[in-house]
């Protein structure tokens, strides 16, 4: 195999990561990666690396989705949290 020389760009809108790899022969292999929910709270710069570790543990330790650990931990709010939510999986929100 060759060497590759790789680039990542993270598209926050869609939850995705860009990986794309030259490879020595000139060659370019690219492709999208999925992001997760946590990461994409980061990325918008709504919890520190370090808040997110936290509710890591929090979820790992009680369960249930990242979202509600975060809120556990008291980092976001519900309503914050659904809006993030819809923005991740590209959803449009409509309070009533």
């Amino acid at each position: 195999m060759g060497t590759y020389d790789t680039i990542n760009e993270v598209d926050a809108t869609v939850g995705q990561t860009l990986h794309v790899a030259a490879q020595g022969s000139g060659a370019v292999v690219a492709r999208l990666t999925p992001i997760r929910f946590g990461e994409f709270l980061c990325q918008q710069q709504l919890i520190t690396e370090e808040q997110l570790l936290e509710a890591l543990g929090d979820h790992w330790s009680n369960g249930g989705k990242i979202g509600t650990a975060v809120e556990r931990q008291g980092f976001l709010d519900f309503d914050e949290i659904e809006r993030q939510a819809a923005a991740y999986h590209s959803l449009e929100t409509v309070e009533i």
